[in-house]
Order: C-alpha cells, then sequence, then structure tokens
C-alpha cells in the first residue's frame, strides 16, 4: 500500500470506542452490519438493517 493509498483509506474510515475503552477503526460508510449484541430495535429505528444477529438474540 502507498502512502497516498493510506492517507485514502484513512481518510474513508471512523474511530470507534466503546465503553470500555477498547478502540477500533470503522469504514465510513460500512455496506454491511452484523449485530453481536441485544440492541436491535436501535438499529431498526436507525433504519439500518442487520444482515446477521447472534444466535443468543434470536
Amino acid at each position: 500500500m502507498t502512502a497516498d493509498n493510506q492517507a485514502s483509506a484513512l481518510s474513508a474510515t471512523r474511530i470507534y470506542k466503546d465503553s470500555q475503552g477498547h478502540q477500533v477503526d470503522i469504514p465510513a460508510k460500512p455496506q454491511c452490519i452484523v449485530l453481536q449484541g441485544n440492541p436491535i430495535g436501535d438499529l431498526l429505528a436507525l433504519g439500518i438493517q442487520p444482515i446477521g444477529i447472534g444466535r443468543r438474540f434470536i
């Protein structure tokens, strides 16, 4: 990956920090979302349709 490609990739991501302080780069405009947790209603209220969900929450 060249420096230009890295800069482009970084600008196309956002940093997410969870409640435990874990930090991860995610795409600024994700194409697919898989839910691992219980806030399915929150996602649906925002118009986000997950493509998968953990078996525990079905």
